[in-house]
């Protein structure tokens, strides 16, 4: 008799789950797409589902899976995925070629989207870079552009991804049917056993059911549409093949025993799981019990069928339920997030209402609206049905807030042209104030203007710095004429002064001597 072990019952994903482990109770927040979302609030939204209408969602995830091509090579795909936010532009690139190399992309699908995305977020971090360096550079964002060759090269890469991944989907479908028309062909080879068509005896039987089977298992995928079609013929085809072996109720006895183990340890593992914190996990590895249910036991005793598959039923159910309830707590966690965002709007509100006249004023309310946007980028989901009022309430005070950024620039544009001019004039007066024939004058005239030079204000950054050193010059020019001049009258006065001070001397001793010159009166 073969051992089935719980490991064994575990599909690769969740051998490493174990209910011993867990610490955490509360609800976590996992990392979701919109689509599981919009389960998770249908789950709870529905009314509560008996066991029957669960097992039949499980079976229709089943079929749905049946497409899937299981992963029996020994190679595991396993790609590093964190290192990329660290990535260039080009080091994504190279990363996307590297993969399509590598790789089939029916196995690296979900790492390219994930790539994508990390792509697109650092291309709009790179804009939003080049945004604010031209703002500040040239303070106006009127003719901002920006263009990055790594996109068309991303873009060219993942159209060549869709049309492998297109044609790999044509690939999946003829071998779809192929698989459906070789199961057909199994299945005709169990009703001439089951029906008692070939002559053995029953351990002769069995070999030969089991080599059927086997070749069953062999052949993977199917439609998902013929899916339950095909498991159900097979299990009726079945169980008439384990009546044919009534003629040996000794072998059949030992046969139903084994799938009675095999059964067991199905519902043990199932009650290791409905005392798993882990309850997406739980649930996913339940689905996967399912299909060993199906797939992998034959019949048992007909006294223990129902018995055993009403106890799996109600443990389905329960593990059910279990979801369901973590799903209510998830849908109160995103009404929680529905009031911080709807209080963060208020806030953002408060703030892009925000009057500034100046640069400084408007980088002010800029960095307080930047911050406040990434506080609410941050908040996880809302209910869905809430999600467009967020959305547009977001959208309608951001769009106001740019409408007056942009009507603050044209006008901010407009007075630094003017200072410009201004600017420009004061420049051309400095150069006149050399001409002046009141230096003095012209002295303070030049004080003056440089005080004007400082009230006037800010022009267009690409002129400042040249309209400075030209300002600068102009004046150091002035200042050096008007001190040379300076100089020469101070140096015609020194000279003055000592003939002064000289003649006083000679005329102080001829007075002492008592001598006396008309000539110096």
């Amino acid at each position: 008799m073969s051992e089935m072990n719980n490991e064994a019952l575990q599909p690769e994903e969740n051998k490493n789950l174990s209910v011993d482990n867990q610490e955490d109770k509360t609800p976590e927040v996992p990392e979701i797409t919109w689509q599981e979302q919009a389960l998770i609030e249908k789950e709870t939204e529905s009314k509560d589902k008996s066991a029957d209408e669960i097992i039949d969602d499980i079976q229709n995830q089943m079929a749905t899976e049946s497409e899937i091509q299981p992963d029996d090579s020994k190679e595991k795909i396993e790609i590093l995925t964190e290192a990329w936010g660290g990535y260039s532009l080009k080091d994504l690139v190279s990363e996307f070629r590297d993969l399509l190399d590598q790789y089939p992309v029916e196995k690296i699908s979900k790492y390219i989207y994930e790539l994508r995305n990390v792509f697109n977020k650092k291309l709009r971090e790179e804009k939003n870079e080049a945004y604010q360096k031209y703002v500040e550079e040239n303070e106006t964002d009127e003719g901002f552009t920006f263009k990055a060759i790594e996109k068309e090269e991303f873009d060219a890469l993942y159209r060549e991804f869709r049309k492998r991944l297109e044609d790999a989907r044509n690939k999946l479908r003829e071998e779809l049917q192929q698989n459906l028309e070789k199961k057909e062909a199994v299945l005709e080879e169990l009703k001439k056993l089951a029906r008692g068509e070939i002559n053995a005896s029953a351990p002769e039987l069995f070999k030969k059911f089991k080599e059927i089977k086997n070749k069953w298992h062999q052949i993977k995928r199917v439609p998902r549409d013929k899916y339950r079609d095909l498991w159900m013929t097979w299990n009726h085809w079945e169980e008439q093949f384990f009546d044919l072996l009534e003629l040996d109720r000794d072998y059949r006895a030992k046969l139903f025993e084994e799938n009675l183990q095999k059964k067991q340890k199905i519902l043990e593992r199932a009650k290791e799981l409905l005392n798993s914190e882990n309850v997406m996990e739980a649930y996913r590895e339940l689905q996967f019990l399912h299909k060993v249910w199906k797939e992998n036991t034959g019949p048992v005793a007909p006294e223990y069928r129902e018995k055993i598959w009403q106890e799996f039923k109600d443990l389905t159910k329960q593990i059910h339920d279990k979801r369901r309830a973590y799903f209510e707590e998830l849908k109160k966690v995103y009404e929680e997030n529905y009031q911080k965002k709807k209080a963060l709007l208020e806030k953002i509100k408060e703030v892009s209402e925000k009057e500034f006249t100046t640069y400084d004023e408007f980088k002010s309310v800029s960095s307080q609206l930047d911050e406040l946007k990434k506080e609410f980028f941050s908040i996880g989901y809302v209910p869905l049905k809430l999600k467009d009022e967020i959305k547009n309430e977001f959208k309608e005070y951001i769009r106001a807030y740019n409408k007056k950024k942009n009507a603050f620039f044209k006008t901010v544009k407009e007075i630094r042209k003017q200072n410009l001019e201004k600017k420009l004039a004061l420049i051309e007066e400095v150069k006149t104030l050399k001409e002046s024939e009141d230096l003095k004058q012209a002295y303070e005239r030049c004080k003056q203007i440089k005080e004007e030079w400082r009230s006037i204000g800010g022009v267009p950054r690409k002129n400042a710095e040249k309209i400075w050193e030209d300002f600068k010059k102009e004046c150091k020019a002035f200042y050096d004429h008007y001190y040379s001049i300076v100089q020469d009258q101070r140096e015609q006065e020194f000279e003055n002064y000592i003939k002064k001070k000289n003649f006083l001397q000679t005329l102080k001793q001829k007075l002492k001597n008592g001598e006396f010159d008309r000539d110096l009166t």
